[in-house]
């Protein structure tokens, strides 16, 4: 599944690039160098020119609880 789609805002709670880094506990180049790999969140594009990439809450969380294994 492609990682850059739309994202329903009204269905999720988003976050921006620089939340989801410091919820993940990384800078924010490697958020953007694990999206340029392919890897980490999920990220969406909000309809209309000039939206910045948002990520759903709920699946930032979901990702990380998997890359640790389900320890977080």
């Amino acid at each position: 599944m492609d990682q850059h789609q739309t994202l329903d805002l009204e269905a999720v709670e988003p976050m921006t690039a620089r939340e989801v880094a410091d919820f993940l506990k990384v800078h924010i180049k490697t958020l953007l160098r694990w999206h340029a790999q392919g890897v980490g969140p999920r990220r969406y594009c909000p309809t209309g020119r000039g939206g910045r990439a948002l990520y759903n809450r709920a699946e930032v969380i979901a990702w990380a609880f998997r890359e640790k294994g389900g320890s977080r």
